[in-house]
C-alpha cells in the first residue's frame, strides 16, 4: 500500500486532506511582513533543525513500543507542523496521538515512515511556494 493508503486505513486521513494550510501560511507571511522570505526561510530552517532529529527518535521509540516517549515526539512535531502550515503532517501526528492516548495504537512499524513521508512532502510543497 502507498503511504496515503496506509494513512487512510490506519488513521482515517483521506487523500483530499491538504498538505499545506494556506490560511496558516498567510498568517505567517503577514506576521513576517517586510522581512518576508528571508525570515520565512529562518522559520523553516528552525523547523527542520528541531524536527529532523525527532523523526529518528520516533522510529526508535516506535521500534521499542515506548508509547510515552513516542507520544512526546509525535506531539512536538504535530504542534510545530501546525505552526508552520504543514497541515497534513500535523493532522497525521494528532491522529497518532489520539490512538496512543486511547490505548488503541498498533502501527509501530509503519508510523515512522508515514510521519517522515508527510514531513518530506510538506517541506517539498513549502519549498515550491517559497521559490516563487
Amino acid at each position: 500500500m502507498s503511504p496515503v493508503e496506509l494513512e487512510r486505513t490506519y488513521f482515517q486521513l483521506n487523500e483530499d486532506f491538504s498538505v499545506l494550510d494556506q490560511e496558516q501560511l498567510d498568517v505567517l507571511m503577514e506576521a513576517v511582513g517586510e522581512a518576508g522570505s528571508e525570515f520565512m526561510e529562518e522559520i523553516m530552517t528552525s523547523f527542520r533543525e528541531e524536527c529532523a532529529p525527532r523523526l529518528d527518535l520516533i522510529a526508535a521509540e516506535a521500534a521499542a513500543q515506548n508509547n510515552d516517549e513516542l507520544r512526546k515526539h509525535i506531539h512536538f512535531i504535530a504542534g510545530s507542523a501546525a505552526n508552520t502550515g504543514l497541515q497534513r503532517l500535523s493532522e497525521l501526528c494528532r491522529r497518532v496521538e489520539c490512538q496512543l492516548d486511547a490505548g488503541t495504537f498498533s502501527h509501530y512499524a509503519d508510523t515512522p515512515q508515514l510521519v517522515r513521508y508527510e514531513y518530506d512532502r510538506g517541506l517539498s510543497e513549502l519549498d515550491k511556494i517559497m521559490s516563487r
